[in-house]
């Protein structure tokens, strides 16, 4: 089953990918043809039939699964009668099983399905770098969409206070604006103007790429930097653990989590 909306997909997929799931998405369905109907979205957007929307479904599916997570560790209370309208609930990670059960979800519908990975895609072996701009000699890389949740603001001020200009470094941040409209570039230099002590200092290097990277495009990304950062206020915690065993085993280099709660 697969309804999507313009602005369900990440950007960087191929384009026979998008045009796939678009053609899907005209599709007519027709009654009864749905066995089981998967839904990636918090409990208060688990459908409600007659489904109306993006199309038109009348008939409950025989199945029906709600694919959620939350990064917190409690669960609003009033989501407790959405889950009746499912027959499972699927969770990222350990955490948020036991974070569903203390909300009071049926254990018996609830199932642990990690996240996953294409470790052949992701090959450092196969994989050539990315050309950087103004690479250095040690080059920090962070990835996140570019919102106070992901904590941009306390990895910025760890490091304008830890380099200078003159240390051999850089920081490359991949990103883009979240529901915002605003030059990350002049929200950069706002945060540094409300800083008094970085005001007058010599700032190290440190780019925005806010350019969108076709899929293929991110491992070669990976293999261009010596260490990751990840700072965040809050995620699945699957995910620090999760990103930990694979950059380690996989492309060799640092990983630096930057957790504020």
């Amino acid at each position: 089953m697969a309804i999507i909306s313009d602005d369900n997909l990440c950007p960087g997929y191929p384009k026979y990918i998008t045009q796939s799931l678009y053609r899907l998405r005209t599709l007519k369905l027709v009654p009864d043809s749905v066995d089981v109907w998967i839904s990636h979205k918090p409990p208060p957007s688990y459908p409600k039939f007659p489904y109306k929307g993006i199309q038109y479904y009348e008939k409950r599916p025989p199945y029906v699964v709600g694919r959620s997570m939350i990064e917190s560790s409690v669960l609003p209370q009033k989501w407790k009668k959405d889950f009746e309208r499912v027959d499972e609930v699927w969770v990222p990670s350990k955490f948020l099983v036991q974070v569903f059960l203390d909300a009071g979800v049926n254990e018996k519908i609830l199932h642990h399905i990690p996240e996953s990975i294409d470790t052949h895609f992701y090959n450092p072996d196969q994989t050539t770098p990315l050309e950087l701009p103004g690479k250095k000699d040690f080059n920090f890389l962070s990835i996140f969409k570019w919102e106070e949740r992901k904590g941009w603001d306390i990895l910025l001020d760890a490091y304008f206070h830890e380099f200078s200009n003159q240390e051999d470094v850089c920081l490359y941040i991949q990103t883009y604006a979240f529901k915002s409209t605003k030059s990350l570039e002049k929200v950069v230099q706002k945060f540094v103007s409300q800083k008094t002590d970085l005001v007058k200092k010599k700032l190290p290097c440190f780019k925005l790429l806010t350019e969108t990277l076709e899929r293929s495009e991110m491992p070669k990304l990976y293999k261009a930097a010596d260490t990751f950062v990840l700072p965040s206020r809050g995620e699945g915690k699957v995910f620090f653990f999760f990103f930990l065993f694979f950059f380690f085993h996989f492309f060799f280099f640092f990983i630096i989590f930057i957790f504020d709660s």
